[in-house]
């Protein structure tokens, strides 16, 4: 089962997502991404004042990726739009 599911992480990115291998709990935030409320749950995670839950299994496995090579995916060029008349 890969992290994003075994963590329900399927709301969206970015995602931040605080993990304590040794109390096989992690922690993740709610909210916009921003300067703020990753300053906010920086403070609470460090604090001890996030809200966690158990790890399933108690374990995770990360997987080595290969480096991007820049070529799965050209840019995306947008065209300005036409003013409305």
């Amino acid at each position: 089962m890969d992290i994003e599911r075994k963590m329900n992480l399927g709301f969206g990115y970015p995602a931040v997502v605080a993990i304590s291998p040794k109390k096989q709990v992690f922690a993740t935030m709610r909210g916009s991404f921003n300067e703020s409320n990753v300053s906010d749950f920086l403070t609470k995670v460090t604090t001890g004042s996030a809200g966690t839950d158990k790890i399933p299994g108690g374990v995770l496995e990360f997987k080595k990726a290969d480096k991007w090579d820049g070529k799965d995916a050209q840019p995306i060029v947008e065209e300005p739009e036409e003013p409305e008349e």
